[in-house]
């Protein structure tokens, strides 16, 4: 079932912490931490990246929970991506292994603070950004700033018009203009490279 999308959420935006398009066009990758597919995808995250920026794009991990998933991990990489993206990936990859591979529940934020720094993430994080700080992150993952991120997030899945995750939009001026998600391919790898090919396409064409 996918999220329901709160009246409150925007039109999709550049994150605070990260330069704007220069194209005007944001690839965002929609993904849920609980998600087997979306594990498989973010393996090839980094290579999509350099991909969309090498033609103009920039690109966004956007996760959302589910109904009775924890949103703690969600808020978690949001308020990351916020005051520390060069980071981001560090949290990324983190949640996907606590909720998948290590059984983690994070019921609160102190549970995915204290699973943090058992993987000394921050000792990692700090040699990308020296001011790099859990607590701050805590403090602003319990705020509404990652509430609507998240929001935001789902209204995409809903605009994609896409039943399951991951699903890859390009958005311009707020709207998609592009969607690819499973139904378009076998298996995470093939959307993978579905969306890499229409990547060096550099096409931003409407979906239909």
């Amino acid at each position: 079932m996918l999220p329901a999308v709160s009246a409150l959420a925007q039109q999709y935006s550049t994150s605070p912490g990260l330069p704007a398009s220069p194209s005007g066009v944001v690839v965002v990758e929609l993904a849920n931490f609980y998600c087997n597919r979306c594990r498989s995808a973010n393996d090839h995250y980094d290579r999509l990246l350099q991909t969309a920026r090498a033609v103009g794009h920039d690109m966004r991990f956007a996760p959302v929970a589910w109904q009775g998933q924890s949103m703690w991990p969600d808020r978690t990489y949001y308020a990351t991506r916020d005051l520390f993206p060069a980071t981001e990936a560090l949290i990324r990859n983190a949640m996907f292994d606590g909720l998948q591979r290590e059984g983690m529940l994070f019921e609160s934020i102190s549970q995915v603070v204290a699973y943090l720094e058992r993987r000394q993430v921050p000792d990692n994080a700090i040699k990308l950004d020296p001011k790099f700080s859990l607590a701050a992150i805590a403090e602003r993952a319990g705020t509404d700033d990652t509430m609507l991120a998240e929001a935001k997030a789902g209204r995409l899945i809903n605009l994609s018009g896409a039943e399951e995750v991951p699903v890859f939009v390009w958005v311009k001026d707020g709207q998609v203009i592009k969607a690819m998600s499973p139904r378009d391919a076998a298996d995470p790898l093939s959307l993978v490279q579905l969306v890499y090919r229409e990547l060096t396409k550099n096409v931003t064409q409407p979906a239909s």
